[in-house]
């Protein structure tokens, strides 16, 4: 019998106050790509991460109000070289944080946990982390 379990998310989706403000940061500052827009829908990647931007609001009863969005979600991105990623993240004029204290530093840090990571805040308050593992360790 085929083993038919999810093998990966496939996208995620995340709700916007202005998702046009949105596109623009993914794309120019985070350096994803679009793959596709339907007015202030945007489908973008990065690697073989994909998201969904999607405007608040509209007719239908599953879209999310403002009070859902932002602080309880947290995306975590590998990256093959943090410091690099994190140089190119910053020469746009954004601001890097370390989320546990919520304070803004100027490279990534070393986790006891083996990886070397930095946090971004997009535009609707989503917490973005990015990472590479320490020498010597490797993610599960």
């Amino acid at each position: 019998m085929a083993d038919n379990r999810p093998t990966h998310i496939d996208h995620v989706l995340l709700f916007c106050r202005q998702p046009l403000l949105s596109r623009k940061f993914y794309q120019e500052t985070l350096a994803f790509q679009i793959d596709s827009t339907l007015d202030e829908i945007t489908a973008l990647h990065l690697g073989e991460t994909r998201l969904l931007l999607y405007p608040i609001g509209g007719n239908k009863e599953w879209l999310a109000d403002e009070a859902t969005l932002g602080p309880g979600v947290r995306l975590y991105f590998h990256v093959p070289d943090v410091d690099a990623y994190c140089a190119q993240v910053t020469a746009t004029g954004a601001r890097i944080y370390n989320f546990d204290n919520n304070t803004v530093i100027k490279e990534p840090i070393n986790r006891q946990w083996g990886v070397r990571e930095f946090g971004v805040v997009d535009p609707d308050g989503y917490r973005l982390y990015f990472l590479t593992p320490l020498p010597g360790r490797q993610l599960p």
